[in-house]
């Protein structure tokens, strides 16, 4: 750290699991250097987030051109130059962004040219080929990683301390009374999240299909998880089981109420989303669903992988599939069976310390 830090402006714009990922940089400072007064500049979407945190004093919003923001119009490109121009006059000691792409990086430069922290990925990281990485030279004081620092939660962790807050960058999420939300699960309920933004990052709902029956049939309770517009189509594909069995509901309410539920479960399973994010955040033990990414990049800390086929030629793509359409399309999770997934969810007694990590596909 270059000097003393009072005032802190933490650039996030991109999406929901991401600004999970960086509410652990507020938790570090939480812990840390708790006089330090943080303010962050979002998506209007994620806001209520970051509002909620007990240790960040304002909250602005504004599009960005990055991540899922498409269209990016120019009422949008008006109203950020704005937001830019004010953050710049509040003189801030230091602004951060979490993935040091270079739009990002430009953005704190313009703010704070003297005190523009970021991340500077190894070369080859995959974070390099999910983002348009730029020159270090935008950034006054870049944070160089590693070459073994894979997972973007660890790398949090060097952000902060570069910032001078050398504690855990574990996130928290709060509500909006302030407090923690934490695991409070409900006996053998477990959560089956099973949206994602992207096709290539879904398993086909006729496997969750099939699990959610194995686990009814077992005993378990289970809650379905989708966002509010996949209602029908989840509603659709599980109707016999919805239609048939008292101890299955379906919830494709808001992310508010979302948090809230999910926080009752004794198990989360999910694919590469917010969901697995949130979570993990809430202190629900998980199982990730990874297809098409590298997962230990992404997954939060103690949370078992069950990975698709890793041998496909075209693996890793990064979310940005190059598979023709046709029964090959998506085959990385696509080619998960029922039976491994199944697997070690009755290897759980729902305990995150008691679950096996890393499971390979069969295949290998």
């Amino acid at each position: 750290m270059a000097s003393k830090i009072n005032t802190l402006l933490l650039l996030h714009w991109r999406n929901f699991g991401d600004a999970v990922i960086g509410l652990g940089l507020v938790e570090a400072f939480r812990a840390a250097q708790p006089q330090v007064q943080i303010d962050v500049l979002t998506r209007p979407q994620t806001a209520f987030l970051y509002q909620n945190h007990p240790s960040v004093r304002s909250v602005y919003t504004a599009s960005f051109p990055v991540g899922t923001v498409q269209p990016f119009t120019v009422r949008d490109g008006l109203r950020l130059a704005a937001e830019l121009l004010r953050a710049r006059r509040r003189r801030y000691d230091a602004v951060a962004n979490l993935f040091g792409d270079v739009r990002e990086n430009a953005a704190g430069r313009l703010i704070c040219p003297r005190g523009n922290y970021s991340l500077v990925w190894p070369e080859g990281h995959p974070v390099r080929m999910q983002s348009r990485i730029g020159p270090a030279s935008l950034l006054s004081h870049p944070v160089v990683l590693p070459q073994r620092v894979q997972s973007v939660y660890e790398a949090m962790g060097h952000l902060s301390a570069a910032l001078g807050a050398n504690a855990p960058a574990t996130p928290c999420i709060y509500g909006p009374d302030k407090q923690p939300m934490r695991s409070r699960p409900i006996t053998n309920r477990i959560g089956l999240h099973v949206s994602a933004g992207q096709e290539c990052r879904r398993w086909p709902l006729d496997r969750w299909r099939e699990l959610a029956a194995r686990l009814l049939d077992e005993g378990s309770e289970l809650r379905i998880y989708c966002a509010p517009g996949e209602r029908t189509v989840v509603a659709s594909g599980f109707a016999p089981l919805l239609a048939s069995a008292g101890r299955i509901e379906l919830v494709a309410r808001s992310i508010e109420d979302f948090l809230r539920d999910a926080a009752t479960c004794g198990l989360f399973i999910g694919l590469d989303s917010f969901g697995i994010h949130a979570a993990a955040a809430l202190g629900v033990p998980c199982i990730l669903v990874n297809g098409a990414n590298v997962a230990e990049v992404w997954a939060p800390p103690g949370t078992v992988i069950l990975h698709g086929d890793e041998a496909l030629s075209c693996f890793p793509c990064y979310n940005k599939p190059t598979c023709a359409p046709g029964s090959g399309q998506y085959a990385c999770i696509r080619s998960v069976p029922v039976d491994a997934l199944h697997r070690l969810v009755r290897l759980s007694p729902l305990s995150r310390d008691a679950l096996p990590h890393n499971e390979p596909h069969p295949a290998r």
